[in-house]
Formats: structure tokens, C-alpha cells, sequence
């Protein structure tokens, strides 16, 4: 019985600090925009360029896309995956703690130290209430 070795395909993916990282291509294609470059063929041209990704959450995407394939995501209407990525996930849970909440229980939540003057905050909820009561958008 002789020994066969199973060629797996690498992909080279550089993040916004400039590492380089190898991945299999199984786990590069559970990103979807990736997906299509390896379609495409746009690897065969070097490495994926991903200058706005810090390489700290690059690291973390992988870790996630190499879960994804131990936990395979069942699969629902139209075939999508039914499994979220970690950005949206972030983005509800930030959603969830910010809703119905008034800007000064928000500023609490984040730390976030105002850099307006209170009679300028003043002069805003005023013209914030008057527009809310006479029902215009408010930009």
C-alpha cells in the first residue's frame, strides 16, 4: 500500500502591518471576498493584500475561519451559511448596549469624556427636543 501525500493549497495573505501569513485555502475561502479573488485567479499575482486590516484581527479572523471549519455552520434558505461573522456579532452587541439609551448613559458606557461645552450641549438638546416636537428630521 504505498503513501500518498495530499497536496494542500496555500494562500498567502499580508495584513495592514505588513506580516505574512500562509493559510490553507479551505480556510482563506470561508471569507467570502477572498472566495472570489481565489476564483479569479488573483492569487497566482502574490500575496492578498489587506492594507486596512491590522494584523492583530487578521490573526483572529484566521483563528475564527479555522474554527468555522471544525464547526461547520448549518445551512439555511437559499443556501446561505446561517453563522454570523465576528464583526456583525460586535457590531449587534455594541447595538444592544447603545439602544434607548440617552447619549449621556452611552458617554458613561464608553468612557467617552465630552469635549463640549455645556452650554453648547445645552443649545443642542434644545434644538434636538424642538425639531423631535415638531416632527423634522433631525440632522
Amino acid at each position: 500500500m504505498g503513501l500518498t501525500l495530499n497536496h494542500v493549497r496555500k494562500i498567502i495573505l499580508q495584513g495592514g502591518d505588513g506580516i505574512i501569513f500562509e493559510v490553507d485555502e479551505a480556510v482563506a475561502k470561508q471569507f467570502v471576498t477572498i472566495k472570489h479573488m481565489i476564483e479569479d485567479s488573483l492569487t497566482s499575482r502574490g500575496p492578498i493584500l489587506l492594507p486596512k486590516v491590522p494584523d492583530n484581527i487578521l490573526t483572529k479572523f484566521i483563528e475564527y475561519c479555522m474554527w468555522l471549519l471544525n464547526h461547520p455552520p448549518t445551512v439555511g434558505c437559499c443556501g446561505l451559511p446561517q453563522h454570523k461573522w465576528p464583526l456583525p456579532l460586535a457590531c449587534e452587541d455594541v447595538l444592544d448596549m447603545i439602544k434607548r439609551k440617552d447619549p449621556k448613559h452611552i458617554h458613561k458606557i464608553f468612557n467617552i469624556t465630552s469635549d463640549v461645552s455645556p452650554e453648547e450641549e445645552e443649545r443642542s438638546e434644545g434644538r434636538i427636543r424642538r425639531l423631535s416636537n415638531n416632527n423634522l428630521p433631525i440632522h
